[in-house]
């Protein structure tokens, strides 16, 4: 490995790293190390001088000359003249000493440089010489300099006279204390805190107007003018119902009713014609509207994505509740939604719900009555339809599958104090609502299409609040 110490080579390390030209100063076979001095990277002289390359990063390897060569090539010197910068004063600028050094005529300036070193100081400049040695490795360097360094002509000589002294003036001073490194214009950049400083030139006149702040630009949906949110209040009942209530998007606020007074319009709707059937139907296509909504929409339930079907685990109980439930299972299974219903071994003593139950065993869906059959896996939701305003009592082992499976919990129809050890994440209610605790999460009143006769027969003033809305969230007022 010695003999290639002193060869000139030029190292190919790929497009990351670049092309390394130098000398070959040591070759460590151990560590498997190059090291370069006098280095160029990709054809401009490397900061540092000497490089270290690992054997890993080089891809290429060539030799440019070898040791033999580099020691025959000897540079030319040549003499030349370098004068030293101009000292210049403080207390004056360039140009008075450009104009100084043109005014002042030529045997003072030789008989300043005679003067002692002493007297340096109360001159412009003192302009002394010294010859060095410069090497010159090329003759056309040598024969353009030879050629430059000729004695020009008597016309030529005060012009030649004024650029130097002027190119002295500008170019005197040394530069090799500052080009060790390339600046860093990123960095500095950074070290400046401009939101700082305009703040800072704002806050020291306060009173002048800000000529140069941007109007903001409002959109076509904005208002410059803050304003309260509007309150219609278009639906009343009776005092005894009390002071809670709800309002709409659209600022229609809804006020609660106890729990005698929503019997009493279930039972006069019923003495009307309209049965629990027909408002069971409506509530379980409004649930379904709302649970294909938090399923993902078109984006899960479309033939071409069949292959990730969401499931849906619907846990009724053997009353109103209960029969929504199923009715919702059976409007899930229509449109390609993975249910299964968990249902209590007494369910076919309440007619509502075997009606329905009927209904659902015929899309092929699976039931059970035993939680240990209910999905051990994943389940994308979980209707809770166990609790209604007569019935609240919840076996143990479904609300502990229910706490285990950690999906949201969508509720139907729970009642005002919600259901028993589940807090649920949104809950779908037939109007009016009840005065809802926090267990029972978001609200969304569903439009059952109740008369106002029905309304007037209980001696609440009603007006819809749904307006183009089938379903519609409440919020506290």
């Amino acid at each position: 490995m010695e003999k290639w110490i002193g060869c000139t080579v030029s190292v190919d390390c790929g497009p990351l790293h670049g092309t390394y030209q130098g000398e070959v100063s040591k070759i460590n076979t151990e560590q498997q190390i190059l090291i370069l001095k006098k280095a160029f990277l990709n054809g401009a002289p490397h900061p540092d001088g000497n490089v270290t390359i690992v054997w890993e990063m080089i891809n290429d390897l060539s030799i440019l000359k070898t040791a033999e060569e580099n020691k025959e090539t000897k540079p030319a010197t040549s003499k030349i003249q370098v004068r030293k910068p101009v000292a210049k004063r403080m207390d004056r600028s360039v140009s008075e000493n450009i104009v100084a050094s043109r005014v002042m005529p030529k045997n003072c300036v030789m008989n300043r440089m005679a003067m002692p070193q002493s007297s340096s100081s109360h001159n412009l400049g003192e302009l002394a010489s010294k010859s060095v040695s410069v090497p010159i490795e090329n003759s056309t360097i040598q024969n353009s300099y030879q050629a430059s360094s000729s004695t020009p002509n008597k016309k030529d000589r005060p012009r030649q006279n004024r650029w130097i002294d002027r190119n002295e003036a500008c170019f005197g001073e040394p530069v090799d204390n500052i080009m060790h490194k390339e600046f860093d214009f990123e960095k500095n950049l950074a070290l400046f805190n401009k939101k700082a400083v305009y703040d800072e030139i704002n806050a020291q006149k306060p009173d002048l107007v800000k000529q140069t702040d941007k109007p903001v630009n409002y959109r076509h949906n904005e208002n410059v003018l803050e304003s309260s949110p509007m309150r219609l209040r278009q639906i009343s009942v009776p005092a005894a119902c009390g002071k809670k209530e709800y309002v709409t998007d659209s600022g229609v606020v809804v006020p609660c009713i106890t729990s005698d007074l929503r019997r009493a319009i279930f039972d006069f709707s019923e003495d009307y014609g309209y049965t629990f059937k027909r408002q069971c139907e409506i509530m379980g296509r409004a649930s379904t509207e709302l649970i294909i909504q938090l399923l993902g929409g078109a984006r899960r339930l479309n033939p071409q994505n069949s292959h990730q079907k969401p499931l849906v685990v619907v846990m009724c109980g053997c009353n109103r509740a209960g029969a929504m439930g199923l009715n919702t299972a059976r409007q899930l299974a229509s449109h390609g939604v993975d249910t299964v219903v968990h249902l209590n071994r007494e369910f076919l003593a309440t007619h509502v719900v075997s009606q329905e139950f009927s209904l659902y065993h015929l899309t092929g869906q699976k039931s059970t009555t035993r939680v240990e059959d209910l999905p051990s896996g994943a389940v994308d939701l979980v209707v809770v339809a166990l609790a209604s305003d007569s019935s609240c009592q919840i076996d143990t082992s479904i609300l502990s599958w229910i706490m285990e499976c950690r999906a949201p919990l969508l509720s139907l129809d729970p009642p005002a104090s919600g259901t028993p050890g589940i807090p649920v994440k949104l809950s779908v209610i037939p109007p009016l609502p009840l005065p809802h605790c926090e267990n029972n999460g978001r609200l969304y009143m569903v439009n059952l299409a109740i008369p106002e006769k029905v309304y007037i027969q209980v001696g609440v003033n009603y007006k819809s609040p749904f307006g183009p809305k089938f379903v519609i969230p409440l919020h506290k007022n």
